[in-house]
């Protein structure tokens, strides 16, 4: 039963939180000398520690249940570098200091403008010492490609332009493809039953990349507040009230679900990757579920929300509430 299992779930999340914490602490207090330190602003220190926390708390430390065969030291390293370079990459295709072929150019290695920019400076350390730990294979250079193409045509989120189904298509990709490039760092990902190597490979490959846009809508609908401040468009944004964006969240979530079933892992772990998703996806409920309250009771769309209205209060107390309700219901 979900509930009795919930506290063990909590637990082996708050231990592998604390684990992730305190390496990245050291990893980054040592990465860097005091002159760097003082370059990078406080909210990119803080992306950098956050960024490798989601991907391997929330995802690669259950990737690893899965295998049966936890996240080495050179993982948890080589993770950590892709996802703080990753947050600072990202901002580069907003901020449009540099041209489109430089934006794929530097992230293998080959930007050679002198640049004195302080985010270039600190993604460039971190990205060479990333391509030294890790020797980028052809189907993460593919990946990453089309990530790289999905990051272009995001580009035009802060114009307003896009219909609904690009939004959807470029958002998806951006969250998908940045997972599979996390989950192609792992090593021994899947069965070695080469017999079954290649059907598996596609079928996780795939299943990864929809948890991927899982979390791209769930940060979309916690970012909602942000996103509205600075007129960005995205899935949260786009919708004309919050029972499309919680039917799209269900309608993923049912997809994710599905897809894990069917991965060739012990029914044990699927089981319990499934009560980690849940967790992780109670914030987005929860934050629907009460936007939901004040659209019925306010009687107004989505768009004529205040910023105040939309923002994730993560310290609210109620939130604890409302979850309950929700595992109530799972169970």
């Amino acid at each position: 039963m979900f509930l009795f299992r919930l506290p063990i779930l909590f637990y082996k999340l708050v231990q592998r939180a604390k684990k992730q914490r305190k390496f990245a602490t050291n990893f980054w207090n040592n990465f860097f000398n005091e002159e760097e330190k003082k370059m990078i602003s406080p909210r990119n220190w803080r992306r950098i520690h956050d960024y490798p926390f989601q991907f391997i708390v929330f995802f690669a430390e259950w990737c690893a249940d899965l295998r049966n065969k936890p996240i080495s030291d050179d993982e948890r390293i080589i993770l950590t570098l892709y996802a703080g370079g990753l947050c600072l990459y990202d901002d580069f295709f907003d901020n449009e200091q540099l041209e489109e072929t430089d934006l794929k150019t530097i992230y293998f290695g080959q930007y050679s403008k002198e640049n004195k920019n302080v985010e270039i400076i600190i993604f460039n350390k971190i990205q060479q010492t990333f391509m030294q730990k890790y020797s980028f294979s052809t189907q993460f250079t593919k990946e990453f490609l089309a990530f790289y193409h999905a990051q272009l045509k995001s580009q035009a989120q802060l114009k307003n332009i896009l219909s609904f189904s690009e939004l959807k298509k470029i958002s998806f990709d951006k969250g998908g493809l940045a997972l599979v490039l996390s989950w192609l760092l792992l090593e021994n990902t899947l069965t070695e039953n080469k017999s079954t190597q290649d059907k598996s490979t596609e079928i996780e490959r795939n299943f990864v990349y929809e948890v991927g846009a899982w979390f791209q809508i769930l940060d979309d609908t916690l970012d909602m507040a942000t996103d509205k401040k600075n007129n960005i468009q995205t899935l949260a944004t786009h919708v004309e009230n919050i029972e499309e964006l919680e039917n799209l969240l269900y309608q993923q979530t049912k997809m994710i679900q599905n897809l894990l079933k069917n991965l060739p892992y012990s029914h044990k772990k699927i089981k319990q990757t499934l009560g980690f998703l849940e967790i992780i996806g109670t914030s987005g409920k929860v934050h629907l579920d009460k936007l939901k309250k004040i659209q019925h009771k306010n009687k107004k769309k989505l768009k004529d929300f205040s910023i105040e209205e939309l923002a994730w209060k993560q310290n609210d107390k109620k939130n604890f509430w409302i979850a309950f309700k929700f595992w109530i219901k799972k169970q």
